[in-house]
């Protein structure tokens, strides 16, 4: 009689025991996946960029035209354009420039000495509430 008790208890088969181990993994491989797709599209979402243009419009002075490239508000509180003899600042921390994304700012600054040439490097670097940040850019 024992033995026939034995016969009775019945375990899943193999096939149904794998079948249920694939979809759990399956499973936990969707929710892994969206936690980090949800976490990398939420870094994504922060990105802050600028395209930058410096254009000499005088002896002495630059015009230096700021265009938020990136996905959230930026506030600029100074902006500085260094080239090769000296660095320009232009100050805004009075009334700091707000730029939604899409949106530009033209600021001038005016140099000691004689502002570049065109086709001459110059380094950009914008403060922000953000962070800084630093461009290459050539005088136009």
């Amino acid at each position: 009689m024992v033995r026939r008790a034995r016969r009775a208890i019945k375990g899943i088969s193999p096939v149904l025991a794998t079948l249920i181990l694939i979809v759990v993994a399956v499973i936990a491989g969707l929710l892994v996946y969206g936690w980090v797709m949800g976490w990398i599209g939420a870094q994504k979402a922060r990105t802050v960029s600028f395209a930058v243009r410096v254009i000499k419009s005088g002896d002495k002075e630059y015009t230096v035209e700021v265009k938020n490239t990136g996905s959230v508000t930026v506030s600029i509180s100074k902006i500085e354009i260094t080239d090769p003899d000296e660095t320009v600042t232009i100050d805004l921390s009075d009334s700091p420039v707000t730029l939604e994304p899409g949106k530009s700012t033209v600021q001038t600054g005016t140099a000691t000495t004689d502002a570049e040439d065109p086709g001459t490097e110059v380094t950009v670097t914008i403060t922000t509430d953000m962070g800084t940040y630093a461009y290459k850019v050539t005088v136009e």
